[in-house]
């Protein structure tokens, strides 16, 4: 079934499920993640065997470095990607801006993978109208997300008990 506003579709990828009766439209919270300094693409990840979402980052190569030059961050752009003070920056980024647009919590990217190479059509990730293709984007990026879910799972988890 499709809704007249074209974010919710039943049965296809772009609805997650986190914990049980909360739904959640994933396009609609890229939309609301557009970081205007940053310029980036972005892929929203989460299933319901999850109960946090994580997102795939192809950042813009100009920020990140000017970035990485204020803060005295060594390396090139593909190095960026891969230190965790660049993660923890865009991290914090993505959730100061659901923060100002009032995400629920649930909503809240809660780890990122930051890939230097966009997303192409080379890859078969993308259309020619440069929409994502969620199924080919999972299986690309499936060894990335079972990098990035059980630390962060377990992160979650220790924050839910001392909290």
């Amino acid at each position: 079934m499709v809704r007249s506003d074209l974010y919710l579709y039943f049965g296809a990828l772009n609805l997650g499920v986190v914990f049980i009766p909360d739904f959640i439209c994933l396009p609609k919270i890229g939309l609301c993640l557009i970081l205007p300094v940053f310029q980036f693409q972005l892929w929203i990840y989460g299933n319901s065997f999850e109960s946090f979402l994580v997102a795939v980052v192809n950042p813009n190569k100009q920020a990140l470095e000017r970035w990485a030059e204020a803060n005295g961050v060594p390396g090139d752009f593909d190095s960026l990607c891969e230190i965790p003070k660049a993660k923890e920056y865009i991290l914090g980024e993505l959730t100061r801006v659901a923060k100002e647009k009032q995400l629920k919590g649930f909503e809240f990217i809660r780890a990122v993978h930051l890939d230097p190479v966009p997303f192409d059509m080379d890859r078969d990730l993308i259309t020619p109208t440069f929409k994502k293709k969620r199924p080919q984007l999972l299986k690309y990026y499936q060894v990335a997300l079972l990098l990035i879910l059980p630390r962060n799972l377990i992160a979650c988890l220790c924050t839910m008990f001392i909290d």
